[in-house]
């Protein structure tokens, strides 16, 4: 079996070659075994990004002779649609339902159901509640970033800390922020910048006083949901912050109201795995990543941020 490949250098440049071991080939270019060619040891380190198989050594030459007379703007075209399908192909076989399933695996919802069990138990009217559980669960999205611990593990600490605390008497808009403020002053894992997170408390605070009576419009329209914290926040609809808030509200939601699907307008909530998989298939040399999650999102048919919990639960197969 013989391999025409494609590496990609240090410095940008691409160079085509041979081989019958990709393995071995790439370290030999990376000068980790003799015989790397001249052109990558002065470019390196370098990765193999794209190859093709063939039967025999005359198909690969051809094709090699091919492929070296393409500009390097036509070989990052044949790269990219390649790469392209290929994450198509590790993820057409999930679907709506799939992405509900593994959310509702995600330890965080998970948090959240259990916070509304107890919560449920406790007496008192069930619209104070219901006010009290999302109003605080928006609240610490709004605030949870730049953590201590693991985000599964915050939000377990938040639902184990307020599943007590409900006083149908004291839950105005103000001692709504003053509750998240003194969780944020003891919680472990929440401990970096927070008297900046507790100034982001206070500027959430005018929404709270709208947000009243209004819990289940705003999950049946998440899309007034995002631009109405985006305007108290003075942040774009996009930010990842605003679109995490309405994630989370979304699941603890769903445990009072029953399942609504996020619309696909919404925005996937960008982080380091997103990152690392946009850079492992863009499209383009210079796609944008929004445009990448977009498409992708067309092509399954999956709403962006449900396609986020398919994304982390494949994603040690997906960057492999």
């Amino acid at each position: 079996m013989y391999f025409v490949y494609i590496v990609k250098c240090f410095d940008n440049s691409l160079y085509t070659g041979i081989t019958t071991d990709l393995i071995r080939r790439e370290k030999q270019h990376n000068g980790e075994i003799p015989g790397g060619a001249k052109y990558t040891l002065s470019r390196k380190p370098v990765k193999i990004i794209y190859f093709e198989k063939f039967e025999n050594r005359s198909l690969a030459t051809k094709r090699e002779i091919e492929i070296k007379k393409l500009s390097k703007k036509e070989k990052l075209k044949l790269i990219s649609t390649k790469m392209n399908n290929l994450l198509y192909e590790k993820l057409k076989n999930y679907d709506l339902k799939d992405a509900i399933s593994f959310e509702e695996q995600d330890p965080q919802f998970k948090a959240l159901n259990q916070f509304w069990n107890q919560l449920e138990k406790l007496s008192g009217e069930k619209e104070k509640k219901v006010y009290f559980y999302l109003s605080l669960i928006l609240g610490n999205s709004l605030v949870c970033y730049q953590l201590s611990g693991k985000g599964e593990d915050y939000w377990e600490e938040f639902s184990t800390y307020f599943s007590d605390k409900f006083d149908e008497k004291n839950i105005s808009s103000q001692e709504i922020i003053n509750l998240l403020s003194e969780f944020l002053k003891i919680c472990k894992k929440n401990k970096r910048f927070v008297d900046t997170k507790i100034g982001r408390l206070v500027k959430f605070e005018p929404f709270l006083e709208k947000f009243s009576g209004s819990e289940k419009k705003y999950f049946e329209n998440m899309i007034d949901l995002r631009d109405s914290l985006a305007n108290t926040m003075k942040q774009a609809k996009d930010s990842k912050t605003i679109v995490f808030a309405v994630k989370m509200f979304s699941y603890g939601a769903r445990n009072i109201f029953g399942l609504k699907y996020f619309p696909k307008e919404l925005f996937i909530p960008i982080d380091s795995r997103l990152t690392t998989i946009y850079e492992k298939y863009k499209t383009k040399e210079n796609d944008d990543i929004k445009d990448f999650y977009k498409d992708l999102s067309e092509k399954l048919e999956i709403p962006m941020l449900h396609l986020d919990g398919i994304i982390w639960t494949s994603y040690s197969d997906l960057v492999n």
